[in-house]
This record gives structure tokens, C-alpha cells and sequence, in this order.
């Protein structure tokens, strides 16, 4: 028997594979390009309501329902209550039916908050004749048919900055106001 020991010769006419490219084609990267810039447009407005600081969300909120409350007054035609509690650091929200005030079931927006801990009612100030501040109870605000509400300035801090909200009662105006603010006027 007889063996072979020197390497056998590839026939030349066995079909090669065709040689891959490396890289990507213009079109490969437009779609990836694309699909990432998908997913930053879905993800950035969580990311940023993320960086908001829960401050600016507890006043953002505070302000929005004092509006939400202040146009359904003059929607319904019927008046509306806002209660400042300032020993339990709350608020909450009533509507009036057939004359007597009942607090808000829905929307849930509208119903009884807790603040923060770290975010503190100081006083509240109703601003006309006889302007004390009030620091240790339940404050009512009225808000009328016509939208008129009781102005006043709800001072607040967090840590050691302090801060108000205005509350101009006839153009319903809403203003945060660095430092502890007694005067209504800019």
C-alpha cells in the first residue's frame, strides 16, 4: 500500500467565498443615527423632570391647582375654598354645593397635600386691612364666582432659604419671590 505525504493542491475551480467588507454602509448608520435619536427624545423630559428640584415641583403643583381652582370657580359659577393648614404644613381645596363647602374627591389633584418635610409653610400674610402674619392655623382663602380671590403671600422655606408666593386676588397672578416678601407689589 502506498500513501501520500506531501499536501494535496486546492482545485482552482472550487467556488470561493466572496471577501466581506469591513465597515458600514451610509444607510446602516442614518438608521442607527435615527433610532438613537428616538430614544433621547422619549427619555429627555423624564431626565429633566428628574433634575427639577422638589421644590419647584411642590410650588409648580401649589400654584397650577390655585388656578385649576380659581377657573372652575368662574366655570361652575360656584365658589371655591382653599384652606392653608399651617400646623400640619398642607393645603386642600373645597367646593361649594347648594351653599355648603365639601372638600374635593375628583379630580385627585384637587384633594388635601401634604407638603415635604423639607419644604415649610412659615407664616401666611392676607394682604388689605390689618396685614398679620398667621403662623399656627387653619387659613381659608375664598375664591369667588367672578374669580376673585383673598390675596395674600404664603411664606415658605427650604433648609435656610426662604421664599413667598403672591397671590394678586384680581388678576388671580401667582408670583415666587425670592426672600420673605411683605409687600404685594413687584
Amino acid at each position: 500500500m502506498w500513501m501520500r505525504t506531501f499536501p494535496t493542491r486546492i482545485s482552482r475551480d472550487r467556488k470561493r467565498l466572496p471577501a466581506t467588507r469591513a465597515g458600514f454602509t451610509l444607510l446602516e448608520l442614518l438608521m442607527v443615527l435615527a433610532l438613537l435619536t428616538l430614544s433621547l427624545v422619549m427619555v429627555t423630559p423624564n431626565f429633566f423632570s428628574m433634575l427639577e428640584s422638589e421644590r419647584e415641583r411642590e410650588v409648580s403643583r401649589l400654584i397650577r391647582v390655585m388656578r385649576l381652582a380659581r377657573n372652575e370657580a368662574v366655570l361652575t359659577g360656584r365658589r371655591q375654598r382653599m384652606w392653608f393648614d399651617l400646623k400640619q404644613n398642607a393645603y386642600a381645596f373645597e367646593k361649594e354645593v347648594d351653599g355648603v363647602f365639601e372638600a374635593y374627591q375628583r379630580p385627585r389633584l384637587m384633594r388635601a397635600h401634604q407638603l415635604p418635610e423639607s419644604l415649610v409653610i412659615v407664616d401666611l400674610m392676607l394682604v388689605g386691612s390689618g396685614s398679620e402674619r398667621i403662623r399656627s392655623r387653619r387659613v381659608p382663602i375664598l375664591i369667588d364666582h367672578s374669580g376673585y380671590m383673598d390675596p395674600f403671600m404664603l411664606h415658605m422655606r427650604q433648609g435656610e432659604e426662604f421664599f413667598t408666593i403672591r397671590a394678586n386676588g384680581l388678576s388671580g397672578r401667582f408670583d415666587v419671590v425670592p426672600g420673605d416678601v411683605t409687600e404685594l407689589r413687584n
